[in-house]
């Protein structure tokens, strides 16, 4: 299936494929630049310590978990 492409380059994309507007994709480079910027953020999360308030409600949840069995 043929997309609309956005160019890095400013000039204006097509928007149309046979009378009907189609999906609009990114410039690979583009992708690669907002992947890296995405992947980076997240990971920054990730390693982020998990908040004492929230390991106390896991544990909660899962105390009431094994009284349920």
């Amino acid at each position: 299936m043929a997309g609309k492409v956005l160019p890095s380059d400013g000039e204006e994309p097509e928007n149309e494929v046979n009378g009907q507007e189609d999906d609009i994709t990114l410039d690979h480079r583009i992708q690669d630049v907002l992947g890296k910027a995405l992947r980076a953020y997240s990971q920054d999360i990730v390693s982020e310590p998990i908040p004492d308030k929230f390991l106390a409600l896991l544990a909660l949840l899962e105390a009431k978990e094994r009284e349920a069995k």
